[in-house]
């Protein structure tokens, strides 16, 4: 059975901070702080409502647009940053979903300089909850495991699959049943059907089992 190689990519932070600069958070500088367990144990670390808003508001050149509308990365507020350095999540992520519909997406935080109480999502994330940018949606960090086994459903047309989902996969830090993920070789979709241990996990730095299922 193939094996997927995901690396890890992420931000790092420095020692020192100015936050009249862009914060990016690592998730390897959050592991690092001594933090108080107890202080966050009962509570989402991040939730509530936020306005969803493109990457246009960030990004200046459309390369980078595009870039970060293939990937499951997220920019959040500021404030939202400085709480995620300071808590003990290790394998967080942000779950977000649909105030009207309840249709569930995950991804990554990897930037904090969004306006107050907006996020910053890919185009494809948008489309899979049934909303529109400008609408609200319900965010909440969640600790979750690494994923070891993944099943994906790919179309008929593919050929040597496991290398075109490496590269499409590289700007992604989680996966989940039901997402679906643009390729941009044939301009298609692939669907995540099943994943162990569980129905959603993180995949960065691991050697996951990839098994492969044509429509």
């Amino acid at each position: 059975m193939p094996q997927l190689k995901m690396n890890e990519h992420h931000i790092n932070l420095g020692d020192s901070y100015n936050f009249s600069e862009p914060l990016d958070v690592s998730q390897e500088s959050m592991d690092s702080n001594e933090i108080n367990l107890n202080k966050y144990r009962l509570l989402p670390i991040v939730h509530g409502s936020y306005t969803c808003l493109g990457p246009n508001v960030y990004y200046n050149d459309q390369r980078s647009i595009i870039k970060f509308n293939k990937s499951d990365h997220l920019i959040l507020p500021k404030s939202d940053g400085i709480k995620l350095l300071n808590s003990p999540l290790k394998n967080f992520i942000i779950k977000i979903w649909s105030i009207g519909t309840n249709i569930e997406t995950y991804g990554r935080a990897v930037s904090f300089d969004a306006p107050d109480n907006c996020i910053i999502m890919p185009e494809w994330m948008i489309e899979q909850v049934l909303i529109n940018y400008g609408d609200a949606v319900m965010i909440s960090t969640v600790n979750i495991c690494k994923l070891d086994s993944v099943k994906i459903k790919v179309p008929k047309c593919m050929k040597e699959p496991t290398t075109i989902i490496e590269y499409e996969l590289r700007d992604h830090s989680v996966l989940y049943t039901g997402k679906r993920i643009q390729t941009g070789i044939f301009n298609k979709k692939y669907n995540i059907i099943d994943l162990k241990p569980s129905f959603v996990g993180m995949i960065n730095n691991s050697d996951i089992k990839l098994d492969i299922e044509y429509e």
